[in-house]
């Protein structure tokens, strides 16, 4: 498991939401959210996660995922169809990075408990 796990959203180069999670267990599904007024046009999503690098990790570079979405303009008042799936896009994304970054810490640690089996079989001798 991972603590105190950093996540960052900017839009559009704007921090709107930056949050630490407590413990986050491997495979577990972790949610953020945030609130954003929407407006119609081309928008940048960046998502980071471990912002601080307070996790040691073997690879530090898959730690932030971007993407562009286009809303069109609303019909009617309110959330329609199209900002309710965004939020819903977006909250996913999320997640899946975090069970990414938890999958990945715990691979690298069953590969340094090999590594420290290994030793110790070989200094035993």
């Amino acid at each position: 498991s991972a603590n105190f796990v950093s996540v960052g959203v900017t839009i559009d180069g704007k921090n709107t939401l930056s949050e630490t999670l407590g413990v986050v267990s491997p495979n577990a599904n972790v949610s953020a959210s945030f609130t954003w007024q929407v407006r119609a046009g081309r928008h940048t999503f960046t998502y980071t996660i471990d912002a601080t690098n307070a996790i040691d990790e073997m690879i530090e570079t898959n730690n932030i995922k971007e993407i562009v979405v286009n809303v069109g303009e609303e019909s009617s008042g309110g959330f329609g169809v199209t900002t309710l799936m965004l939020i819903g896009v977006l909250l996913a994304v999320l997640a899946v990075i975090v069970i990414f970054l938890i999958l990945w810490k715990k691979k690298k640690d069953a590969i340094r408990a090999e590594e420290e089996e290994l030793r110790r079989q070989i200094y035993k001798k």
